[in-house]
């Protein structure tokens, strides 16, 4: 069994590969960690993987490994940048069995403390999460209340959650790794729960939440309620799918400049961790998975519009001024952008310029226009565009880019409501 992990450049940044012994060789030696004299173990078997990971091996020295192979070796060696010490940039780690290589991985340099390697829970995961519990069980309530007074668009919701339990289970089809035995039933029944449970909490929150928009903020839900009873050619639809589009390819530029700005003018950027995720890295593994995560995509981000709009009910509800409620939910949702850090960096500006256009987008346009904006906006930020039609990872993008292309069209027919996109006036002339 090998494995091979490469990062987004197609550079190989892990290998590793069980060895099987050869009875008919003998071992080299005995196990240990090999410096000096033992780096010639392999010999120039590892100059492939070098060039694998376009590094330059004659600007490394040798060095003390310091990390056990996850493979049987019998050789384990390490590299760092010649001249510089061992906690500086990266270090190359390897191991061989019986003088073939079997385990190669580029590592980050520093000191290996098991104590600050431990997984920490940041602040602002605490608080979106305290966040999001507190919606829940205040939807919980909301939802009693309705029910008992007799409001509520019952149909609405149950359609609203059949769409969602469907996308889940299709985003369970491609995403999931299928087996031809009986443990097939257990992972059916896995991701048949998890659709369920996800359907019953979007059927809450739209039971909560329904009476309320539509007696407060009746503009926000007037397409949506269109939508959902099947009329998709509505030109107001159409309208709000055309601009939310727009906005999530505004909202994708942002996350960009994020990245980029903070270069320009030498200010502290955002971590790598912000800008690279395991749902970049799906979009990667074939068109399974990169169509299994469009339908995650679009189930993200009919959940994620009716949490906030919830959010912001509350908010209104509990502060009862419209500006001071919407001024303190920007600076929730900036907080909860900040995901992994609270550090002041440029960040801050851009995630502030993201939660602020997805209010404005919410409370102006509605509910089908916030959909459309962060099903796009996680659609170019999730899936690796490139200008370089020959790269690897380019199906990806194009693939997004066309979904994106495809949703802003159809948008901007249905918006036209069967009139010619110029007047028979300015033909004429």
């Amino acid at each position: 069994m090998a494995g091979i992990y490469l990062d987004m450049s197609g550079r190989l940044r892990s290998f590793s590969l069980v060895p099987v012994s050869d009875a008919t060789r003998t071992a080299p030696g005995s196990g240990g960690e090999s410096t000096g004299a033992d780096a010639a173990d392999g010999g120039d078997a590892w100059e492939p993987l070098f060039t694998a990971a376009a590094l330059d091996r004659e600007a490394l020295r040798e060095a003390r490994p310091v990390t056990v192979p996850p493979v049987p070796s019998d050789r384990r060696i390490a590299w760092v940048r010649t001249g510089e010490g061992e906690d500086d940039g990266f270090r190359v780690e390897a191991a061989s069995f019986e003088g073939a290589p079997v385990w190669f991985t580029v590592l980050p340099s520093g000191p290996l403390d098991p104590a600050k390697a431990a997984p920490r829970a940041p602040a602002a995961f605490l608080f979106g999460l305290g966040f999001c519990i507190a919606v829940l069980i205040a939807a919980a309530f909301l939802v009693r209340h309705n029910l008992r007074s007799g409001r509520g668009d019952r149909r609405g919701a149950f359609r609203l959650a059949v769409v969602v339990f469907w996308l889940n289970m299709l985003r369970w089809l491609f995403h999931c790794d299928h087996v031809a035995t009986i443990d097939e039933l257990g992972l059916f029944f896995n991701g048949l729960a998890r659709a369920v449970a996800l359907a019953f909490a979007v059927w809450l929150f739209y039971l909560a939440l329904e009476p309320y928009v539509r007696r407060r903020w009746p503009q926000t839900i007037v397409s949506w309620s269109r939508a959902i009873s099947g009329r998709l050619r509505d030109p107001l639809v159409g309208r709000d799918l055309l601009f939310g589009a727009a906005a999530g390819v505004a909202l994708g530029l942002l996350e960009r400049l994020e990245a980029i700005v903070p270069r320009w003018l030498s200010l502290p950027a955002a971590p790598v961790s912000r800008t690279l995720d395991a749902r970049s890295l799906r979009t990667l593994l074939g068109v399974p998975d990169m169509l299994g995560e469009l339908f995650h995509v679009a189930r993200d981000a009919i959940s994620v519009s009716f949490i906030l709009l919830l959010a912001l009910l509350l908010l209104r509800v509990i502060v009862r001024h419209r500006v001071i409620a919407f001024t303190l939910y920007i600076v929730v949702l900036t907080v909860i952008f900040r995901n992994a850090t609270l550090r002041v960096d440029a960040g801050w500006f851009f995630d502030f310029a993201k939660a602020l256009l997805g209010a404005a987008l919410l409370v102006r346009l509605g509910v089908v226009a916030h959909v459309a904006a962060v099903l796009v906006y996680i659609l170019v930020t999730a899936y690796p565009l490139t200008a370089d039609v020959s790269a690897w990872y380019a199906g990806a993008g194009l693939f997004a880019a066309a979904v994106t292309l495809a949703l802003a069209a159809f948008g901007f027919h249905v918006a036209l409501a069967g009139r010619p996109l110029l007047r028979d006036e300015l033909l004429q002339n």
